[in-house]
């Protein structure tokens, strides 16, 4: 069956389609053979397109390709430390549907809104007038790309705090740190819903220092769940009818500041470890390699046409997650599946119709059916 695939929650003017494929690109996983490198823990696989380095032992990747730049290495981030080799799958879906969207569970910091994403994307924040077009300059997107790092779950002193408000939830043990860099204007906007006025109100416009922006994640058998909102992850599904029959996407999060930093936390109390029901009992897992190599062609349109073109294109970091695929019939019903899924994440920054913008956005594979799922300006052709 033929998909149309288009991002949900897409702000920018350029329409993003793609086709979903189920076994894409099976058999192009690539031939692994040991670096001649003297560190050890480090594979190349060599794919038809690119070679992938592969630096166990330091969690980094690196891409090089002489038929797409002689002069170029990709480099990016093993955020998944130990892949496991088989993994569940589990009757959930990605909302809570909490009656009460505006609860704070952790009394002492403020529930708000941050327009990560947008931010990152090059665009305006929407609530902020005084700073009217200003935004952030495509050198600070590169900053706030370069500067994700993986930390320990311990070694986030405000954890505790976090912990209080969810005191029934199993966190994964490592957290995603981004860092957004000073600005001197107001664009770190930060707003707060105010419940008894109905209206969204200014709690803080953050100028001239740094800020750190954690991504906390419940757990599920060892491996996270969501992807940060700041990459776009969800994706609306239809057939050759335009009828919607699938939803890809993360779950549900509130964002918290604590006047110094912001936290994004994950949680669906509707399906914690205790709660949800297997659908599938320990599948196979892709290697990460295996996963790569069903992108494969993608990545190297991407990295192909940012050399052409001009623009800047970072493949910078891959992680496990689990993440919600929804089926919908005809009538509307759905029927949801927690599925483990390789994410590698892309920015792209380049220029269109005179400004200078960014997409933020994932590659997934679903790493026990191999269907891919892609966004970009370019089509995948079952």
């Amino acid at each position: 069956m033929m998909y149309r695939l288009t991002i949900k929650r897409t702000i920018l003017p350029i329409v993003i389609t793609a086709i979903i494929g189920g076994m894409l690109l099976q058999g192009c996983s690539g031939n692994v053979k040991e670096s001649n490198s003297s560190s050890q823990g480090v594979k190349i696989v060599d794919y038809s397109y690119f070679s992938l380095e592969i630096d166990y032992a330091n969690h980094t990747f690196a891409i090089m390709s002489d038929e797409i730049s002689k002069d170029k290495t990709w480099e990016g981030k093993i955020l998944t430390y130990d892949c496991p080799k088989k993994a569940n799958v589990y009757k959930a879906e990605p909302w809570e549907n909490s009656n009460v969207p505006f609860h704070n569970p952790i009394k002492d910091w403020h529930l708000i809104m941050f327009e990560s994403e947008v931010l990152l994307k090059g665009g305006s924040v929407i609530n902020n007038v005084a700073s009217g077009e200003q935004q952030l300059s495509r050198a600070e997107r590169i900053e706030v790309v370069n500067s994700l790092t993986r930390i320990n779950t311990s070694d986030l002193k405000q954890f505790n705090t976090i912990k209080s408000g969810y005191p029934n939830v199993t966190f994964s043990d490592y957290i995603l740190r981004f860092t957004y860099p000073p600005v001197n204007s107001d664009i770190y906007e930060l707003t707060e819903f105010d419940v008894m006025r109905n209206v969204d109100t200014v709690l803080d416009h953050v100028k001239d220092r740094q800020i750190n922006y954690f991504v906390i994640r419940r757990s599920i058998d060892g491996i996270p769940v969501g992807v940060p909102e700041l990459v776009e992850s969800d994706y609306d599904v239809y057939d050759k009818n335009d009828n919607y029959v699938r939803l890809i996407a993360s779950e549900e999060y509130k964002m918290f500041y604590d006047g110094q930093s912001i936290y994004e936390v994950h949680n669906n109390a509707k399906a914690t470890e205790k709660t949800i029901q297997v659908y599938l009992k320990d599948r196979n897992i892709l290697s990460l390699e295996d996963a790569v190599g069903k992108v494969a062609v993608h990545i190297s349109d991407l990295l192909s046409d940012s050399v052409r073109s001009g623009n800047e294109t970072y493949i910078y970091a891959i992680e496990l997650v689990y993440i919600s695929d929804v089926q919908f019939d005809k009538d509307h019903k759905y029927d949801g599946c927690l599925y483990p899924f390789w994410v590698v994440y892309v920015h792209n920054n380049y220029m269109c119709a005179g400004e200078d913008i960014s997409d933020s956005y994932s590659l997934l594979v679903n790493a026990v059916t191999g269907e891919v799922y892609v966004a970009g300006n370019f089509q995948v052709v079952t």
